[in-house]
């Protein structure tokens, strides 16, 4: 997947037939899943949309993801041109605990995952089931390393002068901009990162029935923080951007991304009068990105500069609330008449009061 994407490095879009990430229609148990709060940028998988992050969904609260392709825009609207994910959560009887680690072949992109699950009946026809998790991922990097002129060079009369640019001219390959400085033989040139980002995620999911009034009651939900921490663009010594005060070696900027993600939802669902089946449901869901940038400085403030900065927090909040009628009519052909009757309040992207 794309490297230096920013944000889009902790965020995990889904495409479906090769379309942005907003035009999948992503569900959790038949009912419309939230959006992050991202924006993608750059080189990333949906640039220029906003998607649902995967991210938070633990692998050992699914039971199984539905796909549909064919005819979903007609069923569903125009966010689901692409088709539609409808993520069906677990809701068995037992418990069980998970550990799975892997890395790769160079030693790098360690990846523990820790999970915990239980199931239990609640009376004779509910049933609840919960799953908490936590992983911890080492980041991956596959960048060749930096040729250029890393610092100044010394002209003939002993002044400073510019470093090439060229790759190839710290090492040698191709002529420096006067005389290398010594350190160009021992200074570190792997001080790029190009490849998964660190990230460290914890979370817990519900999903629960229960018989009520002679209907069925449903509640589903969870909540997931995820650090993530992603790098810029290595500075070198001789970069303008770069306080050589504190970084005399250059530095490599990253970039620490703070995700907070909530969702819930409760309905009820059953037979009413005349044989119509009622499903109606209330569905919340939040996405929070905090960002940092850290291991920086800012040039303008001199020696002075901190080392860390808050960027700022995008945010995006979404409730929605359906009602659901079918039903069915025998009218003397060789199938009954189907009608399904419906209707949706939703609201979307209110700010957080203190961070609009």
């Amino acid at each position: 997947r794309p490297s230096l994407t920013d944000g889009t490095d902790h965020i995990r879009p889904a495409t479906l037939r090769g379309l942005a990430p907003d035009q999948v229609l992503v569900l959790v148990n038949g009912k419309r899943r939230h959006s992050s709060a991202l924006v993608n940028v750059n080189g990333s998988i949906g640039r220029g949309s906003v998607s649902v992050d995967f991210n938070a969904f633990p692998s050992s609260a699914v039971e199984r993801i539905e796909v549909l392709r064919d005819g979903a825009s007609a069923q569903y609207g125009s966010d689901a041109i692409a088709g539609v994910i409808n993520v069906i959560l677990r809701k068995d009887v037992g418990w069980g605990f998970d550990a799975t680690y892997g890395a790769t072949k160079e030693g790098d992109g360690r990846d523990l995952k820790l999970s915990a699950f239980a199931g239990t009946k609640l009376g004779q026809q509910g049933s609840l089931f919960v799953t908490a998790y936590a992983r911890t991922h080492s980041p991956t990097s596959r960048g060749a390393i930096d040729t250029r002129q890393q610092y100044f060079g010394t002209n003939a009369a002993g002044a400073k002068v510019l470093a090439s640019g060229n790759f190839g001219a710290g090492t040698g390959l191709s002529a420096p901009n006067g005389t290398l400085d010594t350190r160009e033989s021992t200074v570190n040139r792997a001080n790029h990162r190009f490849g998964d980002p660190r990230s460290r995620e914890e979370g817990v999911f519900f999903n629960g029935e229960s018989p009520l009034a002679g209907f069925t009651a449903y509640f589903f939900g969870g909540v997931t923080r995820r650090h993530g921490e992603g790098a810029g663009f290595f500075r070198r010594a001789t970069d303008d951007r770069t306080v050589r005060a504190i970084y005399p070696n250059g530095f490599l900027p990253v970039i620490q991304s703070n995700v907070t993600d909530l969702s819930g939802g409760v309905g009820m669902k059953g037979k009413l009068e005349g044989g119509w089946a009622m499903d109606v449901s209330t569905t919340l869901g939040s996405n929070a990105i905090a960002y940092t940038i850290a291991e920086t400085a800012n040039v303008t403030l001199g020696n002075a500069s901190p080392k860390s900065f808050y960027a700022g927090t995008l945010t995006n909040k979404q409730s929605t609330t359906n009602l659901d009628l079918t039903n069915e009519f025998k009218t003397g052909l060789h199938k009954s008449l189907k009608v399904a009757l419906g209707g949706e309040f939703a609201t979307e992207g209110r700010p957080v009061p203190g961070l609009d």
